[in-house]
């Protein structure tokens, strides 16, 4: 999984992100927002950790 950060970008120009979701994690790992450890570490054990899990299981049996 990979991505770009463009907060510094954006406030050097003065943009500023306005995002409106329904869920918690709707925006979860939003470029145009900044990271913060407890979404680095949902995205590590949430997704990327159980879709590895997915992708090893089958080649193990």
């Amino acid at each position: 999984m990979s991505g770009f950060g463009v907060v510094d970008a954006m406030q050097k120009i003065g943009i500023e992100r306005r995002l409106y979701t329904a869920g918690k994690n709707k925006g979860l790992g939003d470029m145009f927002l900044p990271e913060d450890e407890a979404t680095i570490n949902h995205i590590q054990t949430k997704i990327l950790d159980k879709a590895h899990q997915n992708f090893i299981m089958p080649s193990k049996r």
